[in-house]
Order: C-alpha cells, then sequence, then structure tokens
C-alpha cells in the first residue's frame, strides 16, 4: 500500500464527493471527502493514463488499449475493453452522459460508446487520416461542445462529437489540457508553456498567453468561480478574467508544499474548496488560495 500511495498518479477525477486516482502500474486510488487516500483493487497492470466520473459511474483508459469501468463509486472495477495487440494507448476518456462517451489515443486512436462504455466503435476523422497524431485530451465545454487537443498542434470541434472542425492555434507542438473557460470557450495548455485561450474555438481566433514558464502544462481545471488553474512542472497558475483580460496569477511554492519537490506534477483537479494534484510520487491536496 505504501507504494501505492508514493506512485505516479496520471489523472483524477471527482463526482459526488468521491475522488479517483489512476497511474502506474494500473493503479486505483479512491478518497471520499477529505478521508485517507485508499488503494482500490485493480483488474490491470497496465499504465493508465486517464478516468472519468458521473454519479456512481466511471471509466479508465490506458495502455494495452485498456476501458475500464465502475458502477459503484470506483469501490470495484472491470474490464470493457482490452487490445494489446493494438499497441496504441488510451490517453483520455470523456463521456457527456451515462450513456454516450469518447476514448481518445495515440496515432489518431478515437473511438465512441453509445451503451455506457460496454462497447466501442471506432470513429474516423478526415482531418487526422493522413497522418493521424496522437489526440492527448478530450473535454465537453460549457455549451456542449467537445473539444480535442494533440500533437502537432492539434485542436479539433465539435458540437455533436461526429463531425469535426480543426481550429488553427498557430502552433505546432503537443497540447496536453483542455480547461472549458466562459460560456462557449477553453483554454489549452502544452509544451514548454505554452498556452491559448479563445472566447469560442468555433468562431473566435486563439490567444496566446504568456505563464512566464518554460514547463510543460499537464493538468488543469476551472474552480466554481470560474477561475483557471494550470500545472505547470512543479508549479501552478491561476487564471482569472477581468476586465476583459486574462490575469495570470503564478502561486507561491511555498504554497506547494512538499509537491514542488515531488518530481513535477502530472495532474490538478478542483475539488469543492481544495486542489488535488497528482505527481510522479503520489497525490497531494491543498486548501484553494
Amino acid at each position: 500500500m505504501p507504494l501505492a500511495l508514493s506512485a505516479q498518479i496520471n489523472d483524477l477525477a471527482v463526482s459526488d464527493n468521491v475522488e479517483i486516482g489512476v497511474g502506474e502500474r494500473g493503479i486505483i486510488l479512491r478518497r471520499v471527502g477529505r478521508g485517507a487516500w485508499q488503494q482500490i483493487q485493480s483488474p490491470v497492470s497496465s499504465l493508465l493514463n486517464a478516468v472519468f466520473l458521473i454519479g456512481k459511474k466511471g471509466w479508465a483508459v490506458g495502455h494495452d488499449a485498456v476501458i475500464l469501468m465502475t458502477q459503484d463509486a470506483g469501490l470495484s472495477w472491470t474490464i470493457a475493453q482490452r487490445n494489446a495487440e493494438l499497441q496504441k494507448p488510451f490517453l483520455d476518456i470523456h463521456f457527456t452522459d451515462e450513456k454516450i462517451g469518447f476514448a481518445v489515443g495515440a496515432f489518431g486512436l478515437f473511438m465512441n460508446s453509445i451503451d455506457g462504455g460496454k462497447t466501442w466503435r471506432t470513429v474516423q476523422v478526415e482531418e487526422f487520416l493522413d497522418l493521424p497524431p496522437h489526440l492527448n485530451a478530450i473535454r465537453e465545454l460549457n455549451d456542449k461542445s467537445l473539444l480535442i487537443v494533440g500533437e502537432m498542434g492539434t485542436v479539433a470541434h465539435s458540437t455533436d462529437g461526429q463531425k469535426w472542425h480543426v481550429s488553427n492555434v498557430s502552433y505546432e507542438g503537443s497540447i496536453f489540457t483542455i480547461v472549458p473557460a466562459g460560456k462557449k470557450g477553453a483554454v489549452v495548455g502544452g509544451m514548454r508553456g505554452n498556452t491559448f485561450f479563445t472566447q469560442n474555438p468555433a468562431m473566435s481566433p486563439w490567444q496566446s498567453l504568456d505563464l512566464g514558464s518554460t514547463k510543460s502544462v499537464y493538468g488543469g481545471d476551472r474552480s466554481g468561480s470560474g477561475d483557471v488553474y494550470l500545472a505547470a512542472g512543479n508549479e501552478i497558475f491561476r487564471l482569472r478574467k477581468n476586465d476583459g483580460q486574462v490575469r495570470i496569477n503564478r502561486l507561491p511554492v511555498d504554497w506547494l508544499g512538499d509537491a514542488s519537490d515531488a518530481g513535477g506534477i502530472t495532474t490538478l483537479l478542483v475539488s469543492a474548496d481544495e486542489i488535488v494534484v497528482g505527481t510522479y510520487s503520489g497525490v497531494r491536496s491543498f486548501l484553494m488560495p
């Protein structure tokens, strides 16, 4: 157990006061409220990259093209899909409701479920066919549209999950993180601190934001008040819109405590009045500053 609690955690999710973390060697951690993290039995030893929760249902994805499911708020998990021969890992998963979900991954891997994750079918996106990029993240924005980001500056937007339109961010590096912002907008972050904001990916241009950091952005979330928090290396940045401008503040390192020495932050979750971060050596949580 101590080894699991100090393992690399790649993603975090929360629903109904239950938090789930997933990471290396198929490790799954669970916490209720501000209780202690506990390791949950996992049916796989593959690296898990992402987790998503709705109510008591949840899904996790990772290497060997594995997709796991839970129906009891993360207490037990089963394998919905595993295909090691595919040799493509899933990198993220998102459900718009308890039935409709999307999983994305390496070399353009993109699958869709309409039965709550029990079965999955491949989605063909014309813009990705010639040179399939790694698809690193998928998220639903506040207007219910969907956004995908990936390598080579890939950003694609859809209003229905079927037809996708590539959005130009004037950047050719990898993008890892999506955070919904405003009524229709989003903040995305990637390699070497490259961060961009749009008020509407379907209509508005992307604006480059200067974090003042060259560390890659690997996690982000938004608070109930609409502030966006991004994690880059061992630093956390708060983005707040004020008078039509995006104001960026770096949170003091001493506030991060021992997380600043944990080898870097891999993911970030805003949960009630706490910020919870996954690192290369476990999970840390802090009261919102």
